[in-house]
């Protein structure tokens, strides 16, 4: 297979992933999605690379974040963090999905996903507009 039908393949897996992500939370709600989710990540595991998790996973999420600008929706954070979640779960990567809301004026909420307590893909003062309320393992110990 080359590396453009590779990559190709890849970006219809993720964009097929937000989609059915973004229903999941909108039907089941975000637990039970994050169960299916898991349950699919546990089911078909990916080998391990030869890169650090914390680079393997920015990757990750760049790659989410140009196929979900292409897509005729946009899917909010959420789905994005919960796609990535499970790509990690696949890979037995430890990270956690946090929900959190803005610190300072008009309420906001966001998702995303931190890896040894750093956020991924996010930028650099997001501690400092969002507080992260709960977290969810991408791996149980």
């Amino acid at each position: 297979m080359s590396v453009r039908t590779g990559a190709w393949r890849a970006g219809a897996l993720i964009a097929a992933s937000l989609g059915g992500a973004s229903l999941l939370i909108s039907l089941l709600g975000l637990r039970r999605a994050a169960r299916i989710v898991w349950w699919c990540a546990d089911r078909f595991p990916a080998g391990s690379l030869a890169i650090p998790p914390e680079q393997l996973a920015e990757r990750q999420a760049r790659f989410i974040a140009v196929v979900a600008e292409r897509l005729p929706f946009r899917p909010l954070c959420l789905p994005r963090a919960l796609v990535l979640a499970g790509l990690l779960r696949r890979r037995g990567l430890d990270g956690e999905l946090c929900l959190g809301a803005r610190v300072l004026g008009e309420f906001e909420a966001h998702a995303w996903i931190e890896m040894q307590g750093r956020p991924i893909h996010e930028p650099a003062d997001l501690n400092t507009t969002y507080r992260c309320l709960w977290r969810l393992p991408t791996v149980t110990s």
